[in-house]
């Protein structure tokens, strides 16, 4: 009898251990879109600023202080920190050169691209999660 409920506890184990957990993804796919808005938006507007004294202290201001929340899901928040921290050396002595403004949209294509990415990881993240809450017999 005691062999019995050593095997029934180990096949309980290892039932338990092969079943997936999947956690809850960080963000909305909602809070994430208006995420991905906010910076597209807040880059164009700093590109579009024809004060460069007004652009540098805009993008230091937002760098230093994290103003604009960013929750990662490919590698968008760290591109949108080196955006910005290029305007604010670029912008130090007066409007980006022109080599600065074609590195500073090549980031912009980047962002847009890691946003994209990160819709789409998230999207894949959201259904595994929701998979997972199902009913074990709707399975």
């Amino acid at each position: 009898m005691k062999k019995i409920n050593w095997f029934l506890i180990v096949c309980l184990l290892l039932l338990l251990a092969c079943a997936k957990k999947v956690a809850k993804p960080k963000i909305t796919i909602s809070d994430y879109s208006t995420q991905a808005i906010t910076s597209k938006g807040l880059v164009e507007k700093l590109m579009n600023e024809p004060d460069y004294k007004k652009m540098h202290e805009i993008a230091s201001a937002i760098e230093s202080s994290r103003a604009v929340s960013c929750v990662s899901v490919s590698e968008e928040c760290n591109v949108l920190g080196k955006i910005l921290n290029k305007i604010v050396s670029s912008t130090h002595d007066g409007l980006p050169k022109e080599s600065d403004s074609v590195e500073i949209y090549k980031m912009i294509n980047q962002l847009d691209q890691e946003l994209k990415i990160g819709q789409e990881k998230l999207g894949i993240q959201w259904a595994e999660y929701i998979q997972s809450q199902a009913p074990t017999a709707a399975k």
